[in-house]
């Protein structure tokens, strides 16, 4: 997504980085479990969207927090 070097965050960027990290896995986590519950199909296509889209930005973060030297559990 984006060119990625060492990045020097501070402690407050990191704190940032990772409280948007986890909003993003609870969106995650919602959408997994809505997608068990809902049966229209125009419903269930667009939480797979919204989950899709939240895939993205927890892969995007874990990675950005791990190549700026926090690593996540």
């Amino acid at each position: 997504m984006y060119q990625t070097q060492q990045q020097q965050l501070t402690q407050k960027e990191k704190l940032y980085f990772q409280d948007q990290l986890h909003h993003e896995q609870v969106c995650l986590n919602k959408c997994n479990t809505y997608l068990n519950q809902v049966q229209d199909p125009q419903a269930k296509n667009s939480i797979q969207q919204v989950q899709r889209d939240c895939e993205e930005k927890v892969n995007f973060l874990q990675n950005f927090l791990q190549q700026a030297g926090f690593p996540q559990n």
